[in-house]
């Protein structure tokens, strides 16, 4: 599948005119609205931000930097873009990097009753709160419509995309929150009250506060769902044009062409049927709206490793009574900031893990004995076998780091 765009604000062309004498098109009709951003994320500078890609439908422009540069110490004030969008269409909006953890979004139109559909990319699955004048708003099941108030949201798993509406007047920030993301499969029949005696099971296994967990998604599904959700970087292609063309000719306005390049939308398709299970995803973390705690990123961080080593040894699917074979563990950059970024300090894809438990683990090779930061002469040789694999062995490299107390 590839994407062809033109250059510039959406139209109709329908509606519109092209005049040759201005280069230009004139537009009946227009519903458009002026879409302010306000970086809010004091470590993230404008430079980094620059440029934030806007897609409607075959359309593709960039938010603008209006952010005065006369100031003496620029580093201070918060950065600002715009942008002209239609009011009629859902338009995605892509970051070059990543997108900072706070931001505003508000609309102007001259209409009181101008309401505007976004989708915002991230680079990984997060914990994203709506805030209107400081109030939390709960994301909707799965879907809104073009009648809902301003700041109904809700995340797409599947494609990494936080739909949210505006309205005239009505700031939204969005806050990404501090938390962490696990995944595994239920038997479809599991309703309301068996999914929140799952989640009390969860916390106590793990000695967290029943506070501290929550479900927040639900989709049908098996293993190949759970393989859709962890694919980051596909999305990116398939959602996000080409970065390094926006930065070349972002200035550039007219009729041109933009490729994106072939995607397979396979990557972003469930391989099989979806079948009597469903993909629970759980979040652990504090609750919307609680203050940040500075230890919060260390529990965290200890839970995930618990939660993997537990999943792989068979006590997690003990202590919850479910039959776990393959759990999904977000590796957030928020959580793992050093793991997100390369040599060069750029940022890599977050990964999205997939953690398949071990049926059998034997030694068919015995190491020999060795000396301290010198290569065995003999090198073990461990099986897995997994359960779907049978009598097929799983392969893997694997390394012993040493630390220091």
């Amino acid at each position: 599948m590839s994407f062809c765009s033109f250059l510039g604000i959406y139209r109709d062309d329908s509606m519109c005119i092209f005049k040759p004498s201005v280069q230009g098109y004139f537009c009946k009709q227009a519903d458009h609205a002026l879409v302010i951003l306000e970086n809010l994320d004091p470590s993230m500078g404008s430079q980094r931000l620059f440029p934030v890609v806007v897609m409607t439908d075959s359309f593709m422009d960039t938010f603008s930097d209006v952010t005065p540069h006369t100031l003496c110490n620029p580093e201070e004030h918060r950065s600002t873009f715009f942008s002209v969008l239609p009011s009629t269409k859902l338009t995605t909006v892509c970051f070059p990097d990543v997108a900072p953890l706070t931001f505003r979004l508000y609309l102007l139109s001259g209409r009181n009753a101008t309401r505007l559909p976004l989708a915002i990319f991230y680079n990984e699955p997060l914990s994203l709160r709506v805030f209107i004048q400081g109030k939390y708003v709960s994301p909707t099941p799965s879907s809104f419509s073009t009648n809902e108030g301003a700041g109904t949201n809700y995340f797409s798993f599947e494609d990494n995309l936080l739909y949210v509406m505006l309205h005239e007047k009505e700031p939204v920030e969005i806050v990404a929150d501090l938390s962490l993301l696990v995944a595994f499969t239920v038997t479809e029949a599991v309703g309301e009250e068996v999914e929140a005696r799952i989640i009390r099971r969860l916390a106590d296994f793990l000695r967290i506060g029943h506070d501290q967990v929550r479900a927040v998604y639900h989709v049908l599904g098996g293993e190949s769902m759970l393989k859709v959700i962890s694919a980051n970087a596909s999305k990116k292609k398939y959602h996000c044009p080409n970065m390094a063309f926006c930065t070349a000719f972002h200035s550039r306005y007219g009729s041109e062409k933009m490729g994106r390049g072939p995607v397979s939308t396979r990557a972003l398709q469930p391989s099989d049927a979806a079948g009597p299970s469903r993909v629970l995803i759980i979040e652990f973390g504090d609750p919307p709206g609680h203050p940040r705690n500075e230890s919060t990123n260390d529990i965290l961080k200890t839970l995930a490793r618990t939660i993997i080593n537990t999943h792989q040894t068979g006590d997690l699917q003990k202590g919850l009574g479910l039959p776990i074979d393959t759990l999904m563990v977000t590796q957030s950059a928020l959580l793992f900031p050093a793991e997100a970024n390369n040599r060069n300090g750029s940022r890599q894809h977050p990964e999205t893990c997939l953690y398949v438990r071990p049926y059998n683990i034997s030694v068919q090779v015995q190491p020999s004995d060795g000396e301290i930061e010198k290569q065995l002469p003999v090198q073990p040789k461990i099986i897995f076998l997994d359960k779907k694999v049978g009598s097929a062995p799983l392969w893997m490299d694997a390394s012993i780091k040493s630390t220091q107390f």
